[in-house]
């Protein structure tokens, strides 16, 4: 049994993250598969489907609350850990510490240098020279980087440009979904990570003022 007195790192999401990754992973929606939702592993590279400690960036300092929690765990599903033990360090994926920043907008930042219009998600994104496309439709690009062919302006848009050999954005991108909207929508109806259904624990008042919430 892992030990709690060290506190336990769990994971910080925004909650633009979540949203994007259980309402429109179309994969995920279909008849007879598992949905799995946000993922806290690798997708991509050696380390893929591996534990991604990086976004376990938030801590649960050992108390009572950390305590019960345990307890409860193991009594409801018959498993001794709430957390593991990795890099000698306590993580749990059980509880998740959503924070609400930012808003979901018709092309939205996935990573540093990408950027996937809403409806997708990045797994279906076949990236070629910097552009995803699918069925024809413009989905996704790939920002400040070298290309070799770039698209028209006609595919790319109003909201993104080629300039000296590179696309990159207008900052013209409009809002499909507010931050109230969606942490008013995660709270009504929980969300899926890693296949796992998550419902809102707590919200305390410095929770409150920094905008986040346990679920």
């Amino acid at each position: 049994m892992a030990n709690l007195y060290d506190g336990v790192y769990i994971p910080n999401i925004d909650g633009k993250d979540i949203f994007l990754s259980n309402i429109h992973n179309k994969g995920q929606q279909e008849e007879g598969k598992k949905k799995v939702g946000y993922t806290l592993k690798c997708r991509i590279g050696e380390q893929q489907g591996k534990w991604n400690f990086n976004r376990f960036g938030s801590k649960l300092d050992y108390s009572l609350d950390l305590i019960k929690m345990q307890e409860i765990y193991q009594r409801v599903y018959n498993a001794k850990n709430l957390s593991f033990v990795a890099n000698g360090k306590n993580y749990s994926n059980r509880i998740i510490n959503v924070a609400f920043k930012y808003n979901v907008k018709e092309f939205n930042r996935i990573n540093n240098d990408t950027y996937i219009k809403f409806g997708y998600t990045f797994d279906e994104s076949d990236f070629v020279d910097g552009i995803a496309l699918a069925d024809g439709k413009f989905i996704g690009i790939k920002v400040e980087q070298d290309i070799k062919c770039p698209v028209s302006n006609d595919v790319l848009g109003k909201y993104f440009r080629f300039c000296n050999g590179q696309y990159v954005a207008n900052g013209n991108i409009p809002v499909v979904k507010k931050v109230s909207e969606i942490r008013e929508y995660l709270y009504e109806n929980g969300f899926f990570c890693d296949g796992i259904q998550f419902v809102r624990y707590k919200r305390s008042a410095g929770s409150s003022r920094l905008g986040t919430c346990l679920l």
